[in-house]
């Protein structure tokens, strides 16, 4: 079974018909020599039986005189006249009986086996044995001479010769009856093998056309329309997927230019966004530049006075730790200045920046301490732990660090602490600042957009450039 799930649809179709037609033909051949061997053997015994029957009753009618005067001679002389009969050879008995069952005459023939002759002395009329009867065929024939009954004419013929002769026609038959069978098969293999391709072939049509659609993805093929049955139907219904599928195609092409198209023209409109955005910035950065610039001076003036004058009174050292701190904020602030030189290379360097190692948690330690002096009405504490390497930027951590402690100040409850932790998690260093204050708002993202703020009334005169 296996063997036929993997043949070709043609060949399993083919291999179908033969079967079939090969179970019937046989059957029907196996029913019609059955039939023919039990009608010739039906024919010839009852010919034989009414050859037999008609000399036993010439023999009769010849042998009333002599039962009637008992003349033994002449009964001896009409069974002898079996002589002449072309079957004489296979008459195993036969005599002339009186009504009371005695032999009155007996023919006597020397072709006949002392076995067959009695067997056929057990085989007389009505007494013949099931396993004898083929061989064997007994006639009884009564001797009347009119209501009186006189005696029988008893005749045991061998079938054997006759049934040979049968056998020999059956043969002769059975050989023409398997040549027609192999004819009829033959027939029916030319046929199934014409007429299979009215099945295979729209199915094989689907085959192909489908391999072409999936090689290809040819949506633009279609198999050509068959015959008008369930074949037609699953053929036109294949082309009506093929265009279906070859619209949506079309559609979902005619749908990705106009998007392309949408995405270009909406590029576009931001390039153009972004350029004004950067022209702005650039002279936000400009009015930076000239406007603060002369403002650090006169703080870095004023603190080398102090300086200068702490150093005369003798006090310097109990203020040299303040002043550095100072001096550093405005390096630092000084620094930030010369870096905005433009929009666009300020946006271009915040990916462009030098990472070197650096040690987060010390960092930060640092810049608590520079906020703890700045913000003396707020306490700060720092929760850093030791041993947390990164590979950064320090000038740009400093300003991110800057943003979210006063971002925490501004919004943090009075007499609560600002906690900022520094703490190595699964390969990951994590930075926090915690206040206890106003919740942040439900958009937690644009608030890290530049100049975007969510601030309420209270707060909207702080300007903010980001993170507000």
């Amino acid at each position: 079974m296996r063997f036929f799930t993997r043949l070709p649809l043609s060949r399993k179709l083919i291999a179908i018909t033969m079967l079939t037609s090969t179970a019937v033909i046989v059957l029907l051949a196996l029913a019609v020599s059955i039939n023919e061997v039990v009608r010739q053997k039906r024919i010839l015994y009852e010919k034989r039986t009414e050859q037999l029957t008609t000399v036993a009753e010439i023999i009769g009618s010849r042998s009333t005189a002599a039962l009637i005067f008992d003349d033994r001679s002449t009964a001896q002389e009409n069974l002898n006249a079996l002589q002449a009969l072309r079957a004489n050879n296979s008459i195993a008995y036969a005599a002339i009986h009186r009504p009371d069952g005695t032999p009155f005459a007996v023919y006597q023939n020397s072709a006949i086996p002392a076995q067959l002759h009695q067997q056929a002395l057990a085989t007389l009329c009505l007494q013949a044995s099931s396993e004898n009867r083929d061989q064997l065929l007994p006639v009884c024939t009564g001797v009347l001479l009119g209501q009186e009954h006189l005696g029988e004419v008893r005749i045991v013929f061998d079938m054997n010769s006759d049934l040979d002769q049968l056998q020999a026609s059956l043969l002769f038959y059975l050989l023409f009856l398997l040549l027609l069978v192999l004819i009829a098969l033959a027939l029916a293999w030319a046929l199934s093998y014409r007429l299979q391709s009215l099945i295979s072939g729209p199915i094989l049509a689907l085959q192909s056309a489908a391999e072409n659609v999936a090689r290809d993805k040819d949506y633009a093929v279609r198999v050509p329309p068959a015959s008008g049955d369930e074949l037609a139907a699953l053929v036109d219904s294949f082309n009506e997927m093929l265009s279906q599928i070859q619209s949506r195609d079309a559609e979902l092409a005619r749908y990705s230019i106009e998007l392309e198209q949408q995405v270009q023209a909406r590029s576009a409109e931001l390039a153009e966004a972004n350029r004004k955005r950067v022209i702005w910035l650039e002279n936000l950065a400009y009015f930076l530049r000239h406007e603060l610039k002369n403002s650090t001076l006169g703080v870095r003036s004023s603190l080398e006075l102090i300086e200068r004058r702490t150093r005369a009174s003798g006090n310097s050292d109990s203020i040299a730790k303040y002043l550095q701190r100072a001096r550093d904020s405005v390096s630092f602030m000084t620094k930030l200045l010369e870096n905005v030189g433009s929009a666009s290379t300020l946006e271009s360097d915040f990916g462009n920046e030098t990472l070197v190692p650096l040690d987060l948690g010390e960092l930060v330690s640092g810049q608590i301490e520079t906020y703890q002096s700045i913000y003396h009405n707020k306490a700060l504490l720092a929760n850093c732990q030791p041993g947390v390497q990164v590979l950064g930027n320090s000038t740009r951590l400093i300003q991110l660090l800057d943003k979210l402690v006063s971002n925490a100040v501004d919004y943090g409850s009075p007499e609560t602490p600002i906690i900022v932790t520094v703490r190595h998690e699964q390969k990951q260093a994590i930075l926090s600042v915690a206040n206890q204050g106003e919740p942040l708002p439900e958009d937690k993202q644009h608030i890290f957009e530049l100049f975007v703020s969510q601030r309420d009334a209270a707060h909207k005169d702080n300007g903010n450039l980001g993170l507000g």
